[in-house]
């Protein structure tokens, strides 16, 4: 129950039980005996109480909060008994609990009736009457309101228990004399006459007073608990009832005053000390967390400025020692004396309240909670004392502030010690170091004020917190009494000490609990003291590391003074690397504070511009994310002139000056990855709105995103990253991305130089895959230019050296001047030519479709001309459209061979009959149909084709050369180009003058071939987006009316490649173009692959013969002969032959056939000699009845032999088998032997 301020007072205070008895010389012996047993079970354990609703009120914790239990648990009641004689309860500077009785005991010693009614009955009754004389005084005089409204004399009524102690005589019989029950104790008879009498004379209808130990204990020994049983209960109840009473009057006597808090007569000084009195009480039961309630309702009544009273209170603080007094702990004044004489000053009171609190706080152990209400009641404080400080010492505030941070701190610290003892709680320990970083940084703020008024410290940033108090508005004769603080005054070492030490202390608690911030601020702050002091060295260390540190950015009150005084620092060390690095990053600041140019005041942006360009780095620096110039993207003009684009780009300058550049860069990139780069001459950015020109030499065309601008500085480049590359979360966030950063559109245009790749439409199997590549040089020359290509997989293409150039090309064998590279240089190319190259495939994926980085770096026709880039990745599926199986039948001198085509693609493919070609020295003949109609393979079906080889009589096979298949075919999409291209030359050849620009009608032709079959003008309205063509421009028009032509005129029959173009393609180049790219489209693509006839070492033909008889009988047997001819044509030729041992087996499914004889033989064959007949006799046995085809006979060589040997078999007969019949037996019929008329009834009754 003691708080740790009553805990050092002394011994522990004890609550007063008086005790008495009546003048019998035996009866006072005998008291106190009984008395000296009665000690040894006190205190008062485990006391249930029931508080008043008002008080049960102050626990919870908001008022609509009911969940509080209403009963208190009341641990022990440090109680103590005294002679009722001694006890004084007049002393008010005791708690009011320590003075008040809770009970009176009066001892009875008498058995005898006759002396009990002559003289003790009077002296209880005098005892009684003098109960009153030993309660306290405090209320004497005063009245309470209570329910009703009714005012009342607030008075303590006692509470008394009246104890008869057993005689000697019954006491030594009371052994044998007394029964045990459940209800107790029953008593001898000689007792009960006094018993009774003190019962009917003392005892009302609702209490009880009255009660008798059945013995008093002889010894220590015999001091059975049992005995005081009773009385130690009676006891507990009359404790309860005085606590509840004393509770309650105080409660009362605290509201009723201030319910005429109106009045004159009322003072806020009695108004607390009624209040005070019953935190008093409740501390002492232990209830702390109400006593800190009703704290807090007295702090909120002083901070109500329509309290009344607290004007009349002195604002305080003038008393010496005042500004280093201590707060926690023992208290240092005497408050509450103040409290009953009403001189207090609202500085000692509220110190007393925050003391108080604290102490209660820190009998709870919650320490954390102490040192973070400490800021609030400093600001308090000082809030109030500030108006008057005229009363004060020069900085008084400040050293009391620094005082009450520090004290708090260091008791604090030695509570959570006495608390948690050796066991740390982690959580605990973080606030704790967080609350702690927070004193010692206020306190560090309270010294560095002193040192500016002192004059130890400039009155500059960041040391000037606030304007100082002159000297002569405080009060002449105060003094300071912090030693600490009038050392620190005296000496500045001694205060440099003090601020480094505080400052140290603050970052380690900080860190101890990650408080970031906190940390920056300290070190910022010993940083700047060590930079005032002339430590350069070590202040530049410290804001370099400051400058470094990745939270700085998100400060704002010390990301720019950071960066300052760095600068400053190494504007007064020697010359050092680190500068341009420092200059970068104040520039990077200032860019980041753009948008708050008062947090930015600190740097000069053109100053450090200007630095930047006198650094004598040989390289350049870049700085990424400089902000100071606008590129307003989404209003550029883009104009082009075959390779070159122009854009005329809106700068916005947000620098008070002219800044002079070298160049003005704008990187973009499409979703094809192609980046481009445009550049502009040197150019002076004036202060606000600016235009500039950029050029850039390209033939893409497109939407281009922005990626990033650049202002070229001497020695240095500023960047602005408008696209990053890292990765986006999710799909709405690229679409998000996509909408919202700037892109620009760089017009089509068809003369441009381009670069293809497509598949040669005549492939051989035979040899290596090949990609054909196409070079376009457009509507100018190139002079010279350099092609790289690049796989983007484990695809290897075949040296440079072995490029072959396609047939009718106009141009030379191509020099490569690094063929490892795979770099082609080319050369004097005119205008207008289209070159291509055969590139062979050494490796590459089964069905993986080309893919190929493709870099042509190029040069104009002029010596000046700058160098231009083209780079895409370009794509080409190099899978066959339809798979080829093959299957062969041998025949005794002929080899059937099934063809069967099946589409792969999901389009069809029109194909022609196949034709095979023979070695001039092959011994086989080949016999194809002769082709028909070219026939369409419509996907997931087979077209067949029968193809015969016939062996030369007389003829072996020493030569096996191969047979060449030759397959010709056009796929849907060539014959849709060959289609669209050829209408569009009709369409041509009869317009007139057309209003477009040269080279779009190849545009046309390549949008026309990945068009669909019928026109849709919202699809060809995003062409014309993409192409970054006006929709309302004359030339868009044009190209929109011819498609509607192409598309309305477009014939439905198959293309003819052999047609004849029209008649006035001639005259119109670019009807000539179409035409002729029509008919590319419509040639037929060859597939040539060799075809190998199999070598096999024996062919049989097997014949069934089986006499002619009526049908088999199902159970009979049916002699055949199998006649089995040999033939080894198709075998290899081999000058080793030797003879072959080989197996017959006759093979019958079980439900069909048994067969019976000779079914398994085997024959030695001479193979040096032509065909060669066998004959097998069979029995075959049917199981069921059908048709039933004949066994299978299988002639197999028999292992083992000198190689491989293959055998074929065949049976000659279309479906050989026998009809097998059931066996003759009885027919049954049906006959109705029943009456007509029966039969014709039950028909119409139905079944």
């Amino acid at each position: 129950m003691a708080t740790p301020a009553t805990a050092a007072d002394g011994p522990e205070p004890l609550v007063p039980i008086t005790y008495a008895t009546h003048s019998s010389s035996t009866a006072i012996a005998q008291t106190a005996h009984a008395v000296r047993f009665l000690r040894e079970h006190l205190p008062l354990r485990n006391l249930l109480w029931r508080p008043s609703r008002a008080i049960q009120c102050l626990h919870l914790k908001s008022p609509a909060d009911t969940t509080g239990t209403p009963i208190r648990t009341l641990q022990d009641i440090p109680v103590h008994l005294v002679p009722l004689a001694t006890h004084d309860a007049s002393d008010r500077r005791i708690p009011l609990l320590y003075r008040l009785p809770p009970v009176h005991l009066f001892f009875v010693a008498c058995d005898d009736s006759d002396v009990y009614r002559a003289q003790v009955r009077n002296e209880i009754r005098n005892w009684m009457a003098a109960l009153h004389h030993h309660m306290p005084p405090d209320y004497e005089g005063l009245r309470a309101t209570v329910d009703g409204g009714r005012d009342v004399p607030a008075h303590l009524t006692p509470e008394y228990l009246i104890v008869l102690l057993p005689s000697g005589t019954s006491q030594a019989g009371s052994a044998l004399n007394t029964n045990t029950g459940k209800m107790g104790r029953f008593y001898p008879i000689n007792k009960g006459t006094v018993y009774e009498k003190l019962r009917a004379d003392f005892n009302t209808s609702t209490t009880e007073h009255v009660l008798a130990l059945p013995r008093v204990p002889a010894s220590a020994d015999d001091n059975d608990p049992a005995i005081w049983i009773e009385l130690l209960a009676r006891m507990k109840e009359s404790t309860l009832a005085s606590i509840t009473r004393l509770v309650e009057l105080q409660d009362r006597l605290a509201v009723s005053y201030d319910t005429i808090s109106s009045t004159p007569t009322w003072s806020l000084c009695t108004s607390i000390l009624r209040r005070e009195h019953l935190v008093q009480t409740l501390e002492a039961l232990g209830l702390v967390q109400e006593s800190l309630t009703l704290y807090e309702q007295i702090t909120a009544q002083l901070a109500d400025p329509r309290t009344p009273g607290t004007t009349r209170l002195a604002p305080g603080g003038t008393d010496t020692g005042d500004d280093s007094l201590l707060l926690l702990g023992p208290l240092r004044k005497p408050y509450v004396a103040q409290l009953e004489k009403e001189t207090i000053s609202l500085f000692d009171l509220h110190s007393y309240l925050y003391a108080r609190t604290s102490m209660l706080l820190g009998a709870l152990g919650q320490v954390v909670p102490v040192m973070e209400r400490t800021p609030a009641f400093i600001d308090t404080i000082t809030q109030l004392l500030r108006p008057h400080t005229h009363t004060l010492a020069r900085g008084f505030l400040e050293t009391w502030s620094f005082s009450t941070a520090l004290d708090a701190v260091e008791q604090c610290q030695a509570w959570l010690v006495e608390a948690q003892g050796e066991r740390e709680d982690d959580t605990t320990m973080r606030a704790c170091h967080a609350a702690k970083a927070a004193l010692l940084e206020l306190a560090v703020r309270q010294l560095v004020r002193i040192g500016v008024q002192i004059a130890h410290l400039p009155a500059e940033p960041p040391f000037a917190f606030y304007s100082p108090v002159p000297s002569d508005a405080c009060e002449p004769g105060a003094r300071l009494t912090r030693k600490e603080i009038v050392e620190a005054m005296a000496h500045r070492d001694v205060y440099d000490s003090q601020c480094r030490h505080l400052l140290q202390r603050t970052k380690t608690a900080a860190q101890l609990s990650g408080q970031v911030y906190r940390i920056l601020r300290a070190q910022f702050l010993l940083a700047s003291l060590e930079r005032v002091r002339g430590a350069f060295s070590t202040a530049l260390a410290l804001y370099t590391e400051l400058a470094q540190h990745p939270a700085l950015p998100h400060t704002l009150a010390l990301y720019a003074p950071v960066h300052a005084q760095r600068l400053h620092c190494l504007a007064a060390l020697p010359a050092s690397n680190d500068t341009t690095e420092a200059v970068m990053d104040a520039l990077h600041c200032v860019c980041q504070l753009r948008h708050r140019p008062s947090c930015a005041a600190d740097l000069d942006e053109m100053a450090l511009l200007s630095s930047l360009r006198g650094t004598p780095d040989a390289a350049p620096a870049t700085m990424v994310g400089y902000n100071g110039c606008a590129f307003r993207m989404a209003h550029t003009r883009i104009e082009r002139h075959g390779d070159t684009v122009s854009m005329t780009v809106p700068i916005v300058s947000f620098l008070p000056a002219p800044l002079d550049v070298d160049a003005v860069h704008v990187w973009v990139m499409n979703y094809r990855q192609d980046q481009l780069q445009c550049t502009s001459a040197p150019v002076t950015l004036q202060p606000g709105a600016n235009e500039v020109v950029l050029t850039c030499a390209t033939p893409l065309h497109g939407y281009f995103h922005v990626q990033a601008t650049q202002l070229a500085l001497p020695h240095v480049r500023l960047e602005s990253v408008v696209q990053s590359s890292a990765s986006l979360s999710s799909l709405a966030d690229a679409q998000q991305l996509e909408y919202t950063r700037p892109r620009l559109c760089l017009p089509a245009d068809a003369t441009a130089v381009r670069v293809r790749l497509s598949v040669p439409r005549d492939v051989r199997l035979d040899e290596r895959r090949m990609v054909r590549l196409h070079l376009d040089s457009g509507a100018q020359a190139l002079r010279v230019a350099h092609l790289t290509l690049t796989t983007m997989d484990d695809t290897r293409l075949a040296p440079v050296s072995e490029w072959r150039v396609v047939p009718g090309t106009q141009s030379a064998p191509p020099s490569s001047s690094d063929a490892a590279a795979e770099a082609l240089s080319i050369s004097a190319m005119p205008p207008d030519a289209s070159w291509a190259w055969d590139i062979p495939i050494t490796h590459m994926a089964r069905d993986a479709p080309l893919e190929l980085a493709v870099t042509l770096r190029y040069h104009g026709p002029d010596d000046e001309a700058p160098l231009r880039v083209w780079h895409r990745v370009l794509r080409v599926s190099l899978a066959l459209p339809f798979h080829i199986h093959i299957q062969d039948f041998f025949r005794m001198d002929t080899l059937l061979s099934k063809l069967a085509f099946e589409a792969l693609s999901a389009e069809p493919v029109r194909l022609c009959a196949p034709t095979v070609r023979a070695a001039p020295d092959s011994p086989i003949d080949v016999a194809v149909p002769a082709g028909g109609t070219p026939l369409w393979l419509v996907p997931h079906k087979t077209s067949t084709f029968l193809v015969q080889f016939t062996r030369r009589p007389n003829e072996t096979r020493r030569t096996n050369p191969p047979f060449e298949l030759s397959v010709s075919y056009r796929t849907a999409h060539d014959e849709w180009c060959g289609r669209v291209l050829a209408a569009l030359a009709h369409v041509l050849a009869m317009s007139d003058a057309l209003d477009w620009a040269q080279g779009d009608g190849l545009l046309l032709q390549d949008v026309l071939c990945e068009a669909g079959p019928s026109y849709e003008d919202a699809a060809w309205h995003r062409v014309l987006q993409r192409w970054c063509w006006d929709p309302k421009s004359a030339r868009a028009r044009t190209v929109l009316a011819l498609v509607r032509r192409v598309y309305t005129s477009l014939a439905t029959e198959a293309p003819d490649a052999t047609a004849a173009p029209p008649d006035a393609t001639a005259k119109v180049p670019s009807a000539r173009a179409a035409w002729e790219a029509s008919r590319t489209h419509l040639e037929w693509r060859t597939l040539r692959l060799p075809v190998d006839v199999p070598m096999v070492d024996i062919v049989n033909a097997v014949a069934w013969e089986a006499p002619p008889a009526p049908p088999l009988v199902l159970g009979e047997a049916r002699e055949v002969r199998i006649h089995v001819t040999m033939s080894f044509g198709w075998a290899a030729h081999d000058e080793e032959r030797s003879a072959v041992h080989v197996q017959y087996q006759v093979l019958a499914e079980h439900d069909t056939w048994v067969v019976q004889g000779a079914k398994k033989g085997t024959w030695i064959l001479d193979t040096t000699q032509g065909p060669c007949e066998r004959t097998i006799h069979a029995t075959l046995r049917p199981v069921r009845t059908g048709f039933l085809l004949f066994p299978r006979v299988r002639i197999a060589p028999v292992a083992p032999t000198s190689r491989p040997i293959r055998c074929e078999t065949y049976v000659t007969q279309t479906s050989p088998g026998l009809h097998v019949v059931p066996p003759h037996g009885p027919e049954t019929y049906w006959v109705e032997t029943r009456a007509p008329e029966w039969v014709e009834g039950a028909a119409a009754d139905g079944p």
